[in-house]
């Protein structure tokens, strides 16, 4: 019978990994079998490999499990563990309970239960191995979500913080594309941790560059449009449609990724002409900053964003000032008032204002109405801030060519706080959070294709 030396070498590494986490600290007497010499062990485990295979010619046959891109099942274990362990300690995230190492077939689902402490925040941590294109981790406490990941790929972490008691919850790791290894734990930290490696992450994404962006040239104007995420590749352009009205003037703000180089922005008035347009060779164009863009025709303008080099996501928003005939309340601007569905009378904005008096009746618009368009499986995002103590509306309606639109609501920490995935056009998602911050709405065409509608409403609880 073959030995499998390689692999019973790395498997003993694998199980020491949660010897070496948990052997901080004072030894106690379960801990007996660790050793503080273990790094220098795992860190000959190479050489020790490769030693058996020099060898194995001149004493016998020697079999290594190995995963088909060359690596070994331990070794592929061990370095699934590393990766989770990195992601969860990272900010000072200490381990609950134990590493879980295993396997996954597409579609397969893995469960495990947890005791999840009060007064803390926490990390959901999930990687998968070759073979396994999309990994997804959920905690829940019956049907409630507490968090889940929402990106697609081999990693998938989620982080969020818990109500004020401790409880028993469901920990599940699902593989949804693809077949391999994974490995995943939960990590608990203090909510003051939590929050000082949120400020460190800041500023990765689209959306938070944006921020960061209309910080520095936001000028004091209020959003026209809610922050809106896409995505291209070099030589790809899109056209969205915006309202601007004569009497006020605008700022148009985007900011890509770190894998989009070079974002041109062009704004067309409703003839045709080029209003103001930013071709600079970076990520960050905008429009009205150097020069004031007050348009004197009425009607609908296009937006033109076009990626000449690089590929990835991009986010960008319109601003405008208060109407000239806008008077002042009380020494303050008067707040930006929007009409339900917006002024137009498509067929998205129509379904709009229906849906508004059967979801949202006695809620004001807190955004104006947003227009684009979707592919199936496509996604957008629509930033907008909200305030503690109130309730928000997402309402969205699509053409007929869309037969399943869907929509999810996230807070700060991309927590799922709603969501409407029925098999309908015309989904609706209300969310009353109880602190201010930064919300996502992402609109996701589940079947079907064709233009959509949405609009953000503020009401009472």
């Amino acid at each position: 019978m073959k030995k499998q030396l390689g692999y019973s070498v790395v498997k003993s590494c694998v199980n020491h990994v949660n010897c070496v986490n948990s052997c901080r600290g004072p030894m106690r007497p379960s801990q007996r079998h660790c050793r503080p010499w273990f790094p220098l062990f795992a860190a000959g485990l190479g050489a020790l490999v490769s030693l058996v295979s020099l060898f194995a010619p001149l004493s016998g046959p020697v079999a290594v499990a190995q995963a088909p891109g060359g690596e070994s099942e331990g070794m592929i274990e061990a370095r699934l563990g590393l990766e989770v362990s990195a992601a969860g300690e990272a900010g000072g995230g200490q381990r609950l309970g134990e590493m879980h190492l295993g396997s996954l077939r597409s579609g397969q689902t893995r469960a495990f239960t947890v005791n999840l402490p009060a007064g803390k925040c926490f990390v959901a941590a999930g990687y998968g191995g070759p073979g396994v294109q999309n990994i997804d981790v959920a905690v829940q406490v019956g049907r409630s979500v507490l968090a889940r990941d929402a990106d697609t790929g081999p990693a998938a972490v989620a982080r969020w913080c818990s109500a004020g008691r401790a409880v028993r919850a469901r920990f599940t790791v699902t593989a949804f594309r693809g077949q391999g290894q994974f490995a995943a734990a939960l990590y608990s930290m203090d909510p003051a941790q939590a929050e000082a490696h949120a400020a460190e992450l800041a500023g990765d994404t689209a959306l938070d560059r944006l921020e960061s962006l209309v910080e520095r040239h936001g000028g004091g104007m209020r959003p026209v449009t809610v922050a809106v995420r896409e995505s291209l590749v070099a030589g790809e352009q899109l056209e969205r449609t915006v309202l601007l009205r004569p009497g006020r003037c605008y700022r148009v703000l985007a900011a890509a990724e770190r894998g989009i180089t070079d974002l041109d922005l062009t704004l067309l008035g409703p003839g045709g002409a080029t209003l103001q347009r930013d071709a600079s060779d970076d990520g960050t164009p905008t429009l009205g900053v150097l020069g004031p863009l007050c348009p004197a025709g009425v009607g609908e303008h296009r937006l033109i964003l076009r990626v000449e080099a690089g590929e990835g996501a991009f986010a960008w928003q319109v601003f405008g000032n208060a109407p000239a005939s806008g008077g002042s309340v009380n020494g303050r601007a008067p707040a930006a008032t929007y009409r339900v569905g917006g002024t137009g009378s498509t067929y998205t904005s129509r379904q709009v204002r229906s849906a508004h008096g059967e979801h949202a009746g006695g809620f004001q618009p807190l955004t104006d109405f947003i227009e684009g368009t979707l592919r199936t499986g496509n996604t957008a995002e629509h930033r907008f801030r909200v305030t503690g103590g109130q309730c928000y509306v997402v309402l969205a309606a699509a053409v007929p060519s869309a037969r399943d639109l869907d929509i999810e609501v996230r807070d700060p920490y991309g927590n799922e706080r709603g969501a409407d995935r029925g098999a309908t056009a015309t989904p609706h998602v209300r969310v009353c959070p109880r602190v201010a911050g930064s919300y996502v709405a992402r609109v996701h065409m589940f079947q079907g294709y064709g233009a959509y509608g949405l609009q953000i409403f503020v009401g009472a609880p």
